[in-house]
């Protein structure tokens, strides 16, 4: 062999890992470990989708995302794939795919804190639960998750109330 053809399949082998490695960029792979999948499994779009479907606990549009990827929930933390979320379950000793890594943060902190009325709300899934997604704003929501209330059982007003007054 010559050196000329060493140095072109050099070349050529280089390109075709480096066009390979394009495929997934960084902001896809940590996409697809919050959501507790395999990346490169799903595409952007159906990322998205298992985003908003988990958001919304819609199991059927989870399930048929995830049976289209060929992504069982039993080889989804342990549940999710995500060896970092399943350690972090395991030290807060709660069910695999259970809480979804902003709960288990809040939980943390809220054991931490011996917030024993917020670890109750999460763990009892009221911080998730929604009657009427349209009473429901951003601002709402992270007020109740302060407080470790259901945001769909108070009104904006109710929930101002409860927050703890300073004495400045």
């Amino acid at each position: 062999m010559s050196v000329k053809t060493v140095f072109a399949a050099l070349v050529l082998a280089t390109a075709a890992g480096t066009a390979s490695a394009q495929g997934l960029n960084p902001g896809l792979v940590q996409q697809s470990n919050l959501l507790g999948v395999e990346p490169g499994s799903l595409s952007a779009t159906e990322l998205s989708q298992l985003a908003e479907a988990k958001r919304e606990n819609d199991t059927t549009t989870i399930n048929a995302i995830l049976s289209r990827a060929g992504v069982s929930k039993s080889s989804m933390g342990s549940a999710s794939g995500n060896a970092g979320i399943a350690q972090i379950e395991a030290q807060l000793r709660v069910a695999p795919g259970q809480l979804s890594p902003t709960e288990l943060s809040r939980l943390g902190e809220a054991r931490r804190d011996n917030d024993t009325t917020t670890e109750a709300a999460i763990l009892s899934g009221a911080t998730r639960a929604v009657s009427d997604a349209s009473s429901l704003n951003a601002g709402k929501v992270q007020i109740a998750a302060q407080l470790g209330v259901n945001p769909a059982d108070y009104t904006l007003s109710q929930l101002v109330g409860m927050l703890p007054q300073s004495d400045s």
